[in-house]
C-alpha cells in the first residue's frame, strides 16, 4: 500500500450551491497523491451533474451513490471503497486551504492527527480549536491522559478534542475496526460516535495548532433545522457511547463526562431542533419518540401528563387522540377533556404514553392496560425525562 496516498472523502446531500468551491479547494492541494471519493447521499438537486463535471477534469475523483441515509452512512461507504490507508473527511460546503493535506501528512505515522479549523460566518472568522494544544500523545499513560480529557471543556468552552471529523487525519484500518460498532442510524451527533470510539483504539495522537480547514456556518444549516426525531438520535448516541465507554478501563471517568455532554446535546436539541428555548415550560418530556406512533393516548393528567401534552404540541405529525386518567376523569385541562380509561376501547391509536413519574405507578397502570386487553407493544411505560437536568442556573449552556 502507498504510504503517501490520502483518500479525501466528501459526503454530499443536495450540495449544488457550494460543491464547486469545495472540490476546487481539494483539487488545489499541494499534496497530490490523493484519491477523492465523492459519496452522493441521495441528492435530489444537481449534485451529480457537478460531480460528473469534475470527474472529467481529474482522474483522481471517484463517484458513488447511496440511498439517503445520512452523513455517517455516506462516510463509511466512502471508507469501505478507499484504497488509501490515510483518510480525511471534508464536508461538501466547506473548503481546504492548499496545504492542509500536506500539513496533516507530516505526522502520518500517528493513528490520529488533529488540527484546528477556521469557522466563518457572514464574513467573520474565528478559530475552532481543541483545548489540548499542539503536542503528541503516545504510550498507554499519555493516551489515558488524552482519553480522560477529550470530552472536557476549558474556561473558554473548548473541548479537549473538538468533535467534528474534519481537519483530521484518520487511518482506515482503525475506522474499519470500529465500523460494526458505530450506529449509522444516528444523524445528529454521529461525529461523536465515530471520533470517541476511534480515539479509544489509538496508540498515538498528534495535536496540531494550525488551522487550514474552513468550516462555513450557513444559515439554514441542518444543525439548526427542526427535527421531530431529535431525541431518537440523541438516545442512540448516548446508548452507543455508554456501551463503548463501559468496556474501557477509564469508564468511571468517561461515563460521567458523557452524561454531562449529553445534557448539553439534549439542551441544544430542545433549543434548536425542537423550536423552543425554555425547557422549564415543559418540566418533563417523553424520552423516546417512535416515528410510526402518530396517534397517542396519554394516560395520566398530573404534572407529567400536562408536560407530555405540551410536548406533543411540538410535533405537527403527532396528535393526542385521547387523554385519560383514573382520578381526574371528566376534568378539563388546556381545553382538553380528560376521560376515564374505558374510553380507550372506543379510540384508534398507535401508542399509549403512561405519564406517571413513579415506577410503581407506571407498573400499576401497565398491568391495568394489559388487563383491559391493550397490546403490550403499544404500551410505553418509560420514566419521564426531567428537562431541569439540562439547565445550570437557568442558563442555556454553549454547545
Amino acid at each position: 500500500m502507498n504510504d503517501t496516498m490520502v483518500a479525501v472523502i466528501i459526503p454530499m446531500y443536495n450540495s449544488e450551491r457550494y460543491l464547486r468551491d469545495c472540490l476546487e479547494s481539494v483539487l488545489n492541494q499541494t499534496h497530490t497523491d490523493m484519491e477523492i471519493i465523492l459519496v452522493n447521499d441521495g441528492s435530489t438537486d444537481h449534485t451529480k451533474n457537478i460531480c460528473e463535471e469534475f470527474i472529467e477534469k481529474d482522474d483522481r475523483i471517484r463517484y458513488m451513490e447511496t440511498d439517503h441515509k445520512g452523513a455517517a452512512f455516506a462516510r463509511m461507504a466512502g471508507v469501505e471503497n478507499a484504497s488509501a490507508e490515510h483518510i480525511i473527511f471534508c464536508d461538501s460546503d466547506d473548503e481546504m486551504m492548499p496545504d492542509l493535506v500536506a500539513s496533516l501528512m507530516q505526522f502520518g505515522s500517528y493513528d490520529l492527527v488533529c488540527s484546528n479549523a477556521i469557522e466563518e460566518y457572514n464574513g467573520s472568522q474565528s478559530i475552532y480549536s481543541s483545548a489540548m494544544k499542539g503536542a503528541d500523545y503516545s504510550g498507554r499513560e499519555q493516551m489515558d491522559h488524552f482519553i480522560a480529557n477529550m470530552m472536557l471543556k476549558n474556561d473558554h468552552g473548548d473541548r479537549g478534542l473538538f468533535i467534528a471529523p474534519y481537519a483530521k487525519l484518520f487511518k482506515k484500518k482503525i475506522i474499519c475496526a470500529i465500523a460494526n460498532d458505530l450506529d449509522l442510524r444516528i444523524r445528529y451527533g454521529e461525529d461523536r460516535d465515530l471520533l470517541y470510539r476511534y480515539v479509544l483504539e489509538c496508540d498515538g495522537v498528534r495535536m496540531c495548532d494550525f488551522a487550514k480547514y474552513i468550516y462555513y456556518v450557513r444559515d439554514g444549516s441542518s444543525t439548526y433545522k427542526y427535527d421531530p426525531e431529535f431525541f431518537i438520535d440523541a438516545n442512540r448516541l448516548r446508548d452507543s457511547l455508554t456501551k463503548a465507554f463501559s468496556m474501557h478501563h477509564l469508564k468511571d471517568t468517561l461515563i460521567p463526562q458523557l452524561n454531562e455532554q449529553m445534557r448539553e446535546v439534549y439542551l441544544h436539541g430542545m433549543q434548536y431542533k425542537l423550536g423552543y428555548e425554555n425547557g422549564f415550560l415543559i418540566p418533563f418530556i417523553f424520552p423516546y419518540l417512535i416515528s410510526q406512533h402518530k396517534r397517542i393516548v396519554l394516560f395520566g393528567a398530573g404534572k407529567v401528563g400536562k408536560s407530555y401534552y405540551k410536548y406533543l404540541k411540538l410535533f405537527p405529525e403527532k396528535k393526542c387522540v385521547l387523554w385519560v386518567d383514573n382520578a381526574r376523569a371528566e376534568t378539563n385541562i388546556f381545553g382538553e377533556t380528560v376521560h376515564a380509561p374505558a374510553k380507550i376501547y372506543e379510540t384508534e391509536y398507535d401508542a399509549i404514553w403512561i405519564a406517571i413519574s413513579g415506577e410503581s405507578g407506571r407498573s400499576q397502570v401497565r398491568r391495568q392496560l394489559i388487563e383491559m386487553g391493550v397490546e403490550e407493544r403499544k404500551i410505553m411505560a418509560y420514566a419521564p425525562f426531567s428537562t431541569r437536568l439540562l439547565y445550570e442556573n437557568g442558563n442555556i449552556l454553549r454547545k
